[in-house]
């Protein structure tokens, strides 16, 4: 008698979960699809066309797609400033923007480890390093006490917009780690965007412009990229973004490879 009552207690428990996770999914696609048809408020679309140069290249069709992707981002992704600190419109923009660019090329794009935007009014504390001094970042995202949450830098973000010179945009960097981490490892191997073959190719690719930014042969890719291949890939796939035309030129056969990561060709 009791392996059946058990048997019934475990039907029951298995369609209950069943019933919760459904009407969970059923939701998230009713907030979806509104989200995608939201239109975009005027001046909303003025802080886009002001501060977003990747918007500003895009043709009309990819600008309704760009701000589409902006509704569903921000309708599933709590931002809030740390201690209460004011949010605006334009930090949301931006922050929006950062995490629709580097995903851009594909049809839609769910962030599954990310929850929630801190935005500090400076840089971020995280530890003392091996001599005792503290350390400082403009972004943060990974496991642990991180899990689910970017902590950024509020003057780190708007400058990431405002200086298109300097190849560096902290909040594609920190998404780009995102995406990295989207198969459950920063580990510099995005895997969710390449066919298995190429890992192993990319993997050496990395390793060999690693080596050539260490020894100061490739001086056009800034040196944190030398850090480590999580940080290389973070670092060539914000410069690919900011100023595509100059990283084509300067380093085609990386250019080549992000295209084909991203499905984007922002240099044409």
């Amino acid at each position: 008698m009791l392996p059946i009552v058990l048997i019934l207690f475990f039907i029951f428990l298995g369609f209950f979960f069943y019933k919760f996770l459904y009407k969970r999914s059923s939701i998230d696609d009713i907030r979806l699809l509104s989200a995608k048809n939201r239109q975009m408020q005027p001046h909303l679309r003025a802080i886009l066309n002001r501060k977003v140069s990747f918007y500003r290249r895009l043709n009309a069709y990819q600008k309704q797609k760009f701000e589409s992707d902006i509704m569903v981002f921000l309708e599933f992704t709590d931002i809030k400033g740390k201690n209460g600190m004011e949010v605006t419109d334009e930090d949301r923009m931006l922050i929006a923007s950062g995490a629709v660019i580097p995903v851009f090329g594909f049809k839609s794009w769910r962030y599954l480890h990310l929850q929630e935007v801190i935005l500090y009014p400076g840089n971020i504390p995280f530890g003392s390093d091996a001599n005792g001094r503290s350390m400082e970042a403009v972004g943060l995202v990974g496991g642990g006490y991180l899990q689910g949450k970017m902590l950024l830098s509020k003057p780190a973000l708007h400058h990431g917009f405002s200086d298109e010179e300097d190849k560096k945009n902290v909040i594609i960097h920190e998404f780009l780690h995102l995406l990295d981490k989207q198969d459950g490892t920063i580990d510099g191997v995005p895997k969710v965007l390449m066919e298995h073959p190429y890992i192993f190719p990319w993997m050496e690719m990395a390793r060999e412009e690693m080596l050539k930014i260490d020894k100061g042969e490739n001086q056009d890719i800034r040196k944190y990229g030398a850090t480590n291949r999580s940080e290389f890939f973070a670092v060539v796939g914000e410069y690919f973004f900011e100023k595509p035309y100059e990283f084509k030129h300067n380093n085609p056969k990386l250019y080549k490879v992000l295209s084909k990561f991203f499905n984007q060709q922002p240099a044409g």
